[in-house]
């Protein structure tokens, strides 16, 4: 019977919350072994082929981990069943008061924790549209069949997800005038974390790496997934329910695994170090002519460029001790060098303005508060990105995704660059593009410090304008 219920069965869940539970059964008796129901808003084609399966499935670990390449495979066990919200609402409710039931986990992207204020908690064969009124329904019927709570583990990537999570489930409670006895018994009896879960899985086996595995393991697997070796899943638990939250889960019992009751260290240097080294790294990347990550790292400018953003500009800005910082840019390193991956710069370039307004910008002012200077790595790689986004000449990379600040962006023509060739025009669509209202980090410091680093930001924008691929690495190295 679950004893976990899975909103979402994409490849991220499946190659990272299944595997830390089916670990944790290999210590426990058959009876105790915990199981998993997944619950997808339609049926998915990857759903009948685990079917086929019998729901089990492989994940293929493979990269660098402290230095060395790794390799290895896992059998997954412990999904019991996948569901259809659309065709299987009932049997969702019935797994959701299940006694046997003690976690809900999640990942439904971004978009799936909205706030949706025409959604109802459906009925008993109907599911709600929006995840959360999902989940409330759940909840719902768990409290009406007279359930005990269960603990909540959102894993969407925004911001405090299991605070964000929370907030619309009680403005749902409120709005649909749900009874004051299931308010208090969610308040009391139910506790949903924040927490953070880190690991690429880039999805299922190609064809050939599906008949490679056959041949290792005498199974063929159409529903076998790559994951990288490393994984770290932090969980924010209230100081009030830690206790609780850890012995709840005490069974997961990973080296992997951290509960406490703050865990903004942990965000702080994935979103700088992970994501910010991916987002000022790609528009370097794609400047010198790499198409990936894994090429960048085989570039003899690129790899040079991300070991010292990451180690020189990024780490120092980071309130934490040195030893834990080192050896977590250590660890990202490894990520970046993984031979197995190919992880696109263009998909990391995808909504770039946002990006480098969260990840980078607040870095590059941070670094200059710190130390009084340019982190020159860092403002070289917010140059690249305008050059890139602007169309420089210096840019022959085609933008081929979306930015979701695009309309705030100085148009480019159908043909030709933004700025027509012009020097002077290209400065004053950096002049547009640095009065964008996203760059809170740049504009929230003090007069003079805004305008001498918006005048530094600027000034290397234009050093970008008409700078050949040759010069270009020498630009490169002579700044690093």
């Amino acid at each position: 019977m679950a004893t976990i219920l899975q909103f979402g069965g994409g490849v991220f869940l499946r190659g990272f919350v299944e595997v830390f539970v089916d670990e944790a059964n290999e210590h426990l008796p058959p009876e105790k072994q915990h199981r998993v129901a997944i619950v997808e808003r339609n049926r998915s084609e990857s759903s009948r082929i685990l079917a086929e399966q019998h729901y089990r499935y492989g994940v293929l670990t493979q990269g660098i981990l402290a230095g060395k390449v790794v390799r290895e495979h896992r059998t997954i066990t412990c999904v019991e069943r996948i569901y259809s919200a659309a065709d299987e609402w009932a049997e969702i409710l019935e797994t959701a008061s299940m006694p046997s039931l003690q976690v809900v986990a999640s990942n439904t992207t971004e978009s799936g924790i909205v706030y949706d204020d025409t959604d109802t908690l459906g009925s008993r064969t109907h599911a709600p549209r929006s995840f959360p009124c999902k989940l409330l329904a759940c909840l719902y019927a768990r409290w009406k069949a007279g359930g005990d709570g269960l603990l909540l583990l959102p894993t969407e990537l925004i911001e405090q997800n299991g605070a964000v999570l929370k907030s619309m489930l009680l403005r749902h409670i409120e709005r649909l005038g749900l009874e004051n006895a299931f308010r208090s018994w969610f308040a009391e009896h139910n506790v949903v974390c924040t927490t953070l879960a880190d690991r690429i899985v880039p999805g299922t086996l190609s064809v050939d790496e599906q008949h490679t595995l056959a041949q290792e393991t005498g199974l063929y697997d159409r529903a076998a997934l790559a994951a990288e070796p490393y994984r770290f899943w932090a969980i924010e638990a209230p100081q009030v329910s830690l206790d609780h939250v850890r012995e709840r889960l005490a069974w997961l019992n990973n080296d992997h695994i951290v509960i406490e009751p703050d865990i903004t260290l942990y965000r702080e240097r994935k979103l700088r170090l992970l994501n910010g080294g991916h987002s000022v790294s790609a528009m370097v990347g794609l400047l010198l002519g790499c198409s990936t990550v894994r090429e960048l790292m085989e570039h003899p400018t690129g790899k040079v460029f991300v070991e010292r953003v990451l180690r020189e500009e990024i780490a120092p800005t980071l309130p934490y001790d040195a030893a834990s910082m080192l050896a977590f840019t250590n660890e990202v390193l490894d990520r970046f060098r993984n031979p197995f991956l190919h992880h696109s710069l263009r998909a990391i370039a995808t909504h770039s303005t946002t990006k480098f307004a969260v990840r980078v910008l607040p870095t590059i002012v941070r670094f200059y508060q710190q130390f009084g200077k340019l982190p020159e790595l860092l403002v070289l790689g917010f140059a690249s990105y305008a050059a890139i986004m602007l169309r420089a000449p210096s840019s022959k990379v085609a933008v081929t995704w979306s930015d979701d600040t695009a309309s705030t962006l100085p148009q480019a023509p159908e043909q030709g660059y933004a700025v027509s060739g012009s020097k002077a025009a290209f400065s004053r669509a950096v002049q547009t593009l640095l009065q964008n209202p996203v760059w809170s980090a740049l504009y929230n410091l003090a007069a003079p410090q805004a305008a001498l680093l918006s005048d530094a930001l600027r000034q290397r924008c234009e050093q970008m304008y008409a700078t050949t691929d040759i010069e270009f690495e020498r630009f490169l190295c002579k700044n690093g």
